[in-house]
């Protein structure tokens, strides 16, 4: 993983690879809840296209379980990547998909109390779960 050598990461891991009591927000096209490089990480997902907790993201939207891995996958595990903090969580928020492979984006939220503009109120004020 030459990005992580590039940014120091291994550096910084000397100090801390993060903890559990920290949540990412990964505000994207979805997450893969049952990816295995990510497992046991996920906390109070939230799809704001859908005003509801299903946010996992269409088979062909890939960006935000990339992001979500590069932030904080399981290190160490023999597969996959490790992310820049392996110990903290991930908190996946769904503000856009693409209707078909290879098309653009769209953010189409839901009409309700939690609309376009509470992906980031989620993120700082989550349920609990």
């Amino acid at each position: 993983q030459w990005a992580l050598q590039k940014m120091r990461v291994p550096q910084a891991w000397s100090l801390t690879k993060g903890r559990s009591s920290i949540k990412i927000a990964i505000v994207d096209e979805g997450v893969q809840t049952g990816h295995p490089d990510l497992t046991g990480r996920i906390v109070s997902p939230y799809d704001a296209v859908g005003n509801d907790t299903n946010q996992e993201p269409n088979s062909w939207d890939g960006h935000g379980t990339a992001c979500a891995g590069i932030a904080a996958a399981t290190s160490d595990n023999g597969r996959g990547i490790a992310g820049v903090a392996p110990r903290c969580r991930v908190m996946p928020i769904r503000i856009a998909y693409s209707a078909r492979p290879g098309a653009n984006w769209t953010t189409t939220c839901s009409n309700s109390s939690r609309n376009c503009s509470s992906p980031l109120t989620w993120a700082s004020i989550p349920p609990c779960a």
